[in-house]
């Protein structure tokens, strides 16, 4: 029981650890800006409403046009600079999960899989395929 207790602590601080990087509170940070931006919030119910337009039944000519449309809501949404701030504070974040994931996986097995430490830039690769 104590060895679970060891490890369950040990995790916590982890966690803790985690909450405390400056990649977890530069996320929380840009996720609240640009979850009070105007622009932001009206981008995202356009999406929406034009998804939901997406599941009705359209012909393939309206269909093809509601999908332009919703991509170019997307790309709209996309270019704000609180989005892009929140895009790029997500990434900063998923990379220290990965390095987290990798060193656990490292620690227990002895190995990093290949899969797990692609940075998800190509031209620094070795080749994954």
């Amino acid at each position: 029981m104590t060895e679970i207790i060891d490890v369950v602590e040990k995790t916590r601080e982890l966690g803790e650890a985690i909450v405390a990087s400056e990649a977890f509170r530069e996320m929380q940070l840009a996720e609240a800006e640009a979850g009070n931006d105007p622009a932001a919030a009206q981008l995202e119910q356009s999406i929406n409403e034009t998804i939901s337009i997406l599941r009705s039944e359209l012909s393939e000519e309206q269909r093809q046009e509601v999908s332009t449309q919703l991509e170019a809501l997307k790309q709209s949404l996309a270019s704000l600079p609180v989005i892009e701030r929140r895009d790029r504070a997500r990434e900063s974040f998923s990379r220290l999960m990965e390095q987290v994931n990798n060193v656990l996986q490292f620690t227990i097995t002895g190995e990093i899989s290949v899969l797990n430490s692609c940075s998800g830039n190509c031209s620094s690769c070795g080749g994954c395929r």
